[in-house]
């Protein structure tokens, strides 16, 4: 005999945890099992090692509360919420916050989890493959159909982040002043990073960058894309290196670390998303390594991964 009691709309929250922003996307299970987004939110950062816990949690609650603004009904019924949160390596940040996530009212069942994670269910099919991102800093992760997982790169500014925004920026910075001193071939970056820098001579330009923050230095790969689009030969060389560096990390976890024999590559990150020489390169570089490269995938909102590990646990009993 057919149920005949109306059907009870069931929901699933995924949360992006950034250094510059909290996104939340609210997604709806429909009776056929489809999962379907329904509204999106963005609040303040939430980078678990780099904020006050108490700051994280506002900006997550206002995210969350953006998301029910339009929903029928006030009281929805969440099955499962998933973070992705930047900053999740540190153990005491993450088990703060993951004991705050417990509490909420709302939902019957929390997972909380790095902000790499989401990447490959957003942009894999079978939610196994490689997340490489380049932003600010470059990381790559994997994980394979049997959930098993390893990652490479990510070990900040300082010493490491090879091919990120901050990498390319540095690099060049050094050709510019080598072209300044006779020393390299002439490039349009030594104009373009004086009028970034508001600055009348090149001289002045470490004065500048000892005021910004690595954010704000990682800016200035965007002038070194703007001149490789534009023809400047010194820019286009160092955006392909900066691809070799990231197909390095692709092809240590794709290859020596055993992820194959053929995976799914998803891209994210400001650098990659927006430079298309650096995207072609780098999959050019990949070819040429021999790495087994299925299929590729550009990933703008990683919180829609979230969302599918969130629905995707709850064809699992709650624990």
């Amino acid at each position: 005999m057919k149920d005949s009691s109306p059907y009870v709309p069931r929901y699933v929250i995924g949360i992006d945890g950034g250094g510059t922003k909290t996104a939340a996307a609210l997604a709806q299970i429909r009776e056929d099992g489809a999962v379907d987004t329904v509204a999106h939110a963005v609040a303040g950062p939430s980078n678990l090692q780099s904020l006050p816990l108490q700051r994280v949690q506002q900006n997550v609650e206002a995210a969350i509360e953006n998301l029910f603004l339009d929903l029928p009904t006030t009281e929805p019924s969440v099955e499962a919420i998933c973070f992705g949160m930047a900053g999740y390596s540190s153990v005491s940040h993450r088990e703060a916050f993951g004991d705050w996530a417990s509490r909420l009212p709302f939902t019957r069942r929390v997972l909380l989890t790095h902000d790499a994670r989401p990447l490959v269910a957003a942009g894999t099919e079978q939610d196994a493959g490689i997340a490489l991102i380049a932003g600010t800093g470059s990381f790559a992760y994997a994980r394979n159909a049997a959930g098993e997982e390893t990652h490479c790169g990510g070990w900040g500014c300082l010493f490491g982040d090879e091919g990120s925004a901050y990498w390319l920026t540095l690099e060049a910075l050094r050709a510019a002043s080598h072209a300044c001193d006779g020393r390299a071939a002439p490039t349009a970056l030594v104009d373009a990073f004086l009028q970034w820098l508001d600055c009348e001579v090149p001289e002045q330009w470490l004065v500048q960058l000892r005021e910004r923050t690595p954010d704000q230095v990682a800016q200035g790969a965007a002038l070194v894309s703007q001149a490789a689009a534009a023809g400047d030969r010194v820019a286009q060389n160092l955006v392909r290196s900066a691809a070799d560096q990231l197909a390095s990390l692709v092809h240590h976890l794709a290859v020596e670390k055993g992820m194959g024999p053929a995976v799914d590559l998803a891209l994210s990150g400001g650098l990659l998303l927006n430079d298309d020489l650096l995207r072609t390169s780098l999959l050019e570089r990949l070819e040429q390594r021999g790495t087994p490269i299925r299929r590729w995938q550009a990933v703008p909102h990683p919180v829609e991964g979230a969302v599918r590990i969130a629905a995707a646990s709850c064809q699992a009993p709650v624990s």
